[in-house]
């Protein structure tokens, strides 16, 4: 089933930017740029290996027997990697090396509302550091008492420090949206497409840096823990080790949304 996109004149209005072919063909922002995985380049046709695109080797490689299927034509003609509830893929390396980092991830989300519904794009989780840990996902919850697709950004933001419910409101989740947490030296915020959702003052308390990273899944060693897996397609993955500017985050968004519309 092909996997579409919210009008693209919605996201354009919100930038006060025009969404052309010009803005797909410029590409995002690539100062401190660690890891850039696209679908439409470097991920093999069986899933099982997804090179990185930043230069610095963060290739993702799947486990034994759980690689994403791949849609040559998910979103937009575009290929897209899927993940129905049990791929995850080991990431090379560590891919944020400071404390303050962004995380963009071009995703649709078709996980189905329940008790404990946790999803993760992107996470380094550990036994070890647990709340100090690093990821970003979804959670089924309420919003002005209606159940409600919500994010979260780390214990910090949406998980266990505020309750495991989420924060924000994902309006249509089966549609492909951006999902961006920011981390900078005063707050930490999370936007989904062009809309802040949800700041945080103050930033996060130190977070640990050394753990494994994966896709798909609340970390290399969770899988006894139910795993946390993503359900949905995973299109595009950016990681900074920096809080990217404001301008610089709408260059990427105008970037992403001409692409993936």
């Amino acid at each position: 089933m092909l996997r579409t996109w919210k009008p693209a004149a919605l996201l354009c209005a919100s930038l006060s930017l025009c969404c052309t072919a010009a803005d797909a063909q410029t590409g995002p922002v690539t100062t401190g740029l660690d890891m850039w995985l696209k679908a439409d380049s470097g991920l093999a046709p069986d899933g099982s290996s997804w090179a990185d695109q930043s230069g610095h080797g963060h290739d993702a490689t799947a486990l034994t027997g759980q690689a994403p299927e791949v849609q040559a034509g998910g979103l937009n003609g575009l290929p897209v990697a899927v993940f129905s509830g049990n791929q995850v893929m080991s990431i090379t390396g560590e891919i944020v090396t400071k404390q303050l980092f962004t995380i963009i991830a071009v995703v649709t989300d078709t996980s189905t509302q329940g008790t404990g519904s946790y999803r993760e794009i992107l996470s380094n989780w550990d036994p070890s550091t647990e709340t100090s840990s690093i990821f970003l996902g979804t959670v089924w919850g309420s919003f002005k008492g209606k159940p409600a697709d919500r994010f979260r950004f780390t214990d910090a933001i949406g998980g266990a420090n505020q309750g495991q419910t989420g924060q924000g409101d994902i309006k249509t989740p089966t549609n492909a949206f951006i999902l961006t947490g920011v981390v900078a030296k005063t707050k930490a915020y999370v936007e989904v497409n062009t809309k802040k959702q949800y700041k945080l003052a103050g930033g996060l308390s130190t977070r640990a840096l050394n753990e494994p990273w994966v896709i798909g899944r609340q970390g290399l060693n969770a899988a006894g823990d139910g795993g946390e897996y993503w359900s949905g397609d995973i299109a595009e993955l950016l990681v900074y080790s920096r809080a990217l500017k404001p301008s610089e985050l709408a260059t990427d968004i105008a970037y992403l949304s001409a692409k993936w519309q």
